[in-house]
């Protein structure tokens, strides 16, 4: 075996499930509390606005940054949330939709 280093692993992409459900707020936790609980990089597909609110509403300082790849989510983790890709959708916990089933799939 060569003496090479091994490269960094690249992130999990994170399906932000259901908006209306627990996914949002469970993603918006990881990111804030990241580092204490030593977890590895991270990006959610889609649902940025979604994640914004859920942060805002749960308190928790969660920056949402867009990203078009997983290697710029590498980059961007230390500093916020990764989202891959630009859909969204209106929601209220709890109160599932056919627009937040969309988003989800």
């Amino acid at each position: 075996m060569t003496g090479s280093p091994l490269a960094e692993p690249k992130p999990l992409a994170v399906s932000l499930g259901d908006p209306a459900g627990i996914g949002p707020e469970i993603l918006a936790r990881a990111w804030a509390e990241h580092r204490a609980k030593g977890l590895p990089a991270f990006a959610v597909c889609s649902g940025a606005r979604v994640l914004n609110d859920t942060a805002e509403k749960c308190g928790l300082n969660t920056p949402v940054i867009l990203v078009s790849s997983l290697e710029e989510a590498a980059h961007a983790f230390a500093e916020g949330l990764p989202v891959i890709g630009n859909a969204d959708s209106e929601c209220t916990p709890g109160k599932p939709t056919e627009q937040g089933a969309a988003l989800a799939l």
